[in-house]
Protein backbone atom coordinates (compact mmCIF):
# COMPACT_ATOMS: atom_id res chain seq x y z
CA UNK A 1 0.00 0.00 0.00
CA UNK A 2 3.01 2.46 0.97
CA UNK A 3 4.52 1.70 -2.62
CA UNK A 4 1.32 2.83 -4.42
CA UNK A 5 0.74 5.37 -2.10
CA UNK A 6 4.36 6.98 -3.05
CA UNK A 7 3.86 6.31 -6.88
CA UNK A 8 0.72 8.02 -6.96
CA UNK A 9 2.26 10.82 -5.28
CA UNK A 10 5.67 10.44 -7.35
CA UNK A 11 3.51 10.67 -10.56
CA UNK A 12 1.03 13.07 -9.51
CA UNK A 13 4.34 15.79 -8.95
CA UNK A 14 5.90 14.61 -12.04
CA UNK A 15 2.39 16.01 -14.21
CA UNK A 16 1.67 19.20 -11.39
CA UNK A 17 5.49 20.36 -10.63
CA UNK A 18 3.46 23.18 -9.04
CA UNK A 19 2.52 20.77 -5.71
CA UNK A 20 5.63 19.81 -5.10
CA UNK A 21 7.04 21.63 -2.08
CA UNK A 22 10.19 22.91 -3.14
CA UNK A 23 8.59 24.79 -6.36
CA UNK A 24 6.06 25.61 -3.68
CA UNK A 25 8.17 27.03 -0.95
CA UNK A 26 10.32 28.98 -3.47
CA UNK A 27 7.40 30.57 -5.28
CA UNK A 28 6.66 32.13 -1.84
CA UNK A 29 10.29 33.72 -1.42
CA UNK A 30 10.36 34.51 -4.75
CA UNK A 31 6.81 36.52 -3.85
CA UNK A 32 8.16 37.81 -1.11
CA UNK A 33 11.38 39.30 -2.69
CA UNK A 34 9.54 40.65 -5.24
CA UNK A 35 7.14 43.00 -2.36
CA UNK A 36 10.25 43.86 -0.45
CA UNK A 37 12.04 45.23 -3.12
CA UNK A 38 8.73 47.16 -4.30
CA UNK A 39 8.75 48.61 -1.07
CA UNK A 40 12.40 49.49 -0.88
CA UNK A 41 12.22 50.97 -3.91
CA UNK A 42 9.74 53.69 -2.78
CA UNK A 43 11.18 53.78 0.33
CA UNK A 44 14.49 54.70 -1.70
CA UNK A 45 12.36 57.18 -3.97
CA UNK A 46 11.02 59.28 -0.94
CA UNK A 47 14.72 59.50 0.99
CA UNK A 48 16.25 61.08 -2.76
CA UNK A 49 13.06 63.04 -2.97
CA UNK A 50 13.30 64.89 0.48
CA UNK A 51 17.13 65.17 -0.22
CA UNK A 52 16.97 66.31 -3.43
CA UNK A 53 14.57 69.41 -2.09
CA UNK A 54 16.48 69.75 0.37
CA UNK A 55 13.44 68.97 2.70
CA UNK A 56 14.16 67.77 6.84
CA UNK A 57 13.11 64.36 7.07
CA UNK A 58 12.20 64.15 10.95
CA UNK A 59 9.62 65.01 13.49
CA UNK A 60 9.04 64.95 17.24
CA UNK A 61 6.79 62.02 17.05
CA UNK A 62 7.86 59.42 14.36
CA UNK A 63 5.20 57.31 14.14
CA UNK A 64 2.93 56.15 11.03
CA UNK A 65 0.03 55.99 13.20
CA UNK A 66 0.31 59.33 15.06
CA UNK A 67 -2.33 61.98 14.86
CA UNK A 68 0.14 64.93 14.69
CA UNK A 69 2.97 65.35 11.77
CA UNK A 70 4.87 62.12 11.88
CA UNK A 71 7.57 64.27 9.60
CA UNK A 72 8.36 64.50 6.42
CA UNK A 73 9.55 61.35 5.39
CA UNK A 74 6.68 59.26 6.92
CA UNK A 75 4.05 61.70 5.71
CA UNK A 76 5.48 61.38 1.84
CA UNK A 77 5.58 57.30 2.16
CA UNK A 78 1.74 58.01 3.64
CA UNK A 79 0.67 59.75 0.69
CA UNK A 80 2.69 57.21 -1.81
CA UNK A 81 0.31 54.17 0.01
CA UNK A 82 -2.71 56.02 -0.83
CA UNK A 83 -2.30 54.77 -4.43
CA UNK A 84 0.00 51.74 -3.45
CA UNK A 85 -1.40 48.95 -1.58
CA UNK A 86 2.01 47.19 -1.11
CA UNK A 87 3.23 50.06 0.51
CA UNK A 88 0.01 50.62 2.60
CA UNK A 89 -0.18 46.96 4.15
CA UNK A 90 3.89 47.50 5.06
CA UNK A 91 3.22 50.48 6.44
CA UNK A 92 -0.16 49.71 8.36
CA UNK A 93 0.92 46.62 9.47
CA UNK A 94 4.51 45.29 8.72
CA UNK A 95 4.92 41.07 8.74
CA UNK A 96 8.14 42.18 10.19
CA UNK A 97 8.44 44.86 13.48
CA UNK A 98 12.36 45.00 13.12
CA UNK A 99 12.54 45.13 9.45
CA UNK A 100 10.13 48.05 8.41
CA UNK A 101 13.23 49.97 6.63
CA UNK A 102 11.36 53.30 8.30
CA UNK A 103 14.06 54.06 10.83
CA UNK A 104 16.19 56.87 10.87
CA UNK A 105 19.57 54.62 10.81
CA UNK A 106 18.13 53.21 7.71
CA UNK A 107 17.10 56.80 5.88
CA UNK A 108 20.95 57.62 6.50
CA UNK A 109 22.16 53.89 5.60
CA UNK A 110 20.31 54.99 1.72
CA UNK A 111 21.23 58.71 1.80
CA UNK A 112 25.31 57.26 2.10
CA UNK A 113 24.92 54.63 0.00
CA UNK A 114 23.54 57.26 -2.26
CA UNK A 115 26.27 59.81 -1.15
CA UNK A 116 29.19 57.80 -1.48
CA UNK A 117 28.27 55.54 -4.37
CA UNK A 118 26.09 56.63 -6.97
CA UNK A 119 25.59 60.36 -7.13
CA UNK A 120 29.19 62.20 -6.79
CA UNK A 121 31.01 60.44 -9.98
CA UNK A 122 28.30 62.56 -12.35
CA UNK A 123 28.26 65.33 -10.11
CA UNK A 124 31.56 65.46 -9.81
CA UNK A 125 32.12 65.20 -14.17
CA UNK A 126 29.64 68.10 -14.01
CA UNK A 127 31.63 70.23 -11.52
CA UNK A 128 34.91 69.67 -13.02
CA UNK A 129 33.35 71.33 -16.35
CA UNK A 130 31.33 73.96 -14.82
CA UNK A 131 32.91 77.53 -15.86
CA UNK A 132 32.05 78.59 -11.99
CA UNK A 133 31.66 76.39 -8.61
CA UNK A 134 31.27 76.62 -4.99
CA UNK A 135 31.12 74.31 -1.91
CA UNK A 136 28.14 74.44 0.27
CA UNK A 137 28.32 73.07 3.99
CA UNK A 138 25.48 73.20 6.06
CA UNK A 139 25.14 71.71 9.61
CA UNK A 140 22.11 69.88 10.21
CA UNK A 141 21.02 68.06 13.23
CA UNK A 142 19.21 64.55 13.20
CA UNK A 143 18.92 62.84 16.41
CA UNK A 144 21.46 64.61 18.67
CA UNK A 145 24.12 63.63 16.23
CA UNK A 146 25.44 67.02 14.12
CA UNK A 147 26.17 66.32 10.62
CA UNK A 148 27.84 68.50 8.18
CA UNK A 149 25.97 68.58 4.60
CA UNK A 150 28.05 68.92 1.75
CA UNK A 151 26.87 70.15 -1.59
CA UNK A 152 28.01 71.71 -4.63
CA UNK A 153 26.81 74.14 -6.34
CA UNK A 154 27.90 75.44 -10.26
CA UNK A 155 27.13 76.75 -13.60
CA UNK A 156 26.66 73.98 -16.23
CA UNK A 157 27.07 74.39 -19.68
CA UNK A 158 23.41 75.68 -20.57
CA UNK A 159 25.04 78.33 -17.98
CA UNK A 160 22.30 77.58 -15.57
CA UNK A 161 23.15 77.07 -11.87
CA UNK A 162 22.63 73.89 -10.72
CA UNK A 163 23.13 72.72 -6.56
CA UNK A 164 23.22 68.95 -5.69
CA UNK A 165 23.69 67.51 -2.45
CA UNK A 166 26.67 65.28 -2.25
CA UNK A 167 26.72 63.52 1.13
CA UNK A 168 26.37 64.01 4.83
CA UNK A 169 29.35 63.74 7.04
CA UNK A 170 29.17 63.03 11.20
CA UNK A 171 30.48 65.82 13.36
CA UNK A 172 32.76 64.97 16.15
CA UNK A 173 33.90 68.20 16.73
CA UNK A 174 32.44 71.42 16.33
CA UNK A 175 35.67 73.67 15.08
CA UNK A 176 36.22 75.59 12.50
CA UNK A 177 39.07 74.10 11.33
CA UNK A 178 37.42 70.59 11.44
CA UNK A 179 35.08 71.40 8.71
CA UNK A 180 38.03 72.64 6.83
CA UNK A 181 39.82 69.47 7.12
CA UNK A 182 36.71 67.27 6.32
CA UNK A 183 35.83 69.43 3.41
CA UNK A 184 38.89 68.74 2.20
CA UNK A 185 39.11 64.82 2.52
CA UNK A 186 35.29 64.60 0.76
CA UNK A 187 37.04 67.20 -1.74
CA UNK A 188 40.10 64.56 -1.94
CA UNK A 189 37.67 61.40 -2.03
CA UNK A 190 35.41 62.89 -5.14
CA UNK A 191 39.06 63.25 -7.03
CA UNK A 192 38.44 67.11 -7.34
CA UNK A 193 41.91 67.88 -5.61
Amino acid sequence: MDSVLAADTLRSTVLNPKQRIDVATNSIVQSQMTENTHILQQIVCGVIYLAKQGIPFHNDVEKISSPKNPGNFLALLKSYAETDEILYNHLYSPKLRNATYLSPTTQNDIINIIGYDMLPAGIVEKVKVAKFFSVLADEVSSHNIEHLAICLRYVDANNDICEDFVTFIKLEEYVPLTYMKLLLVVWKNLDCL
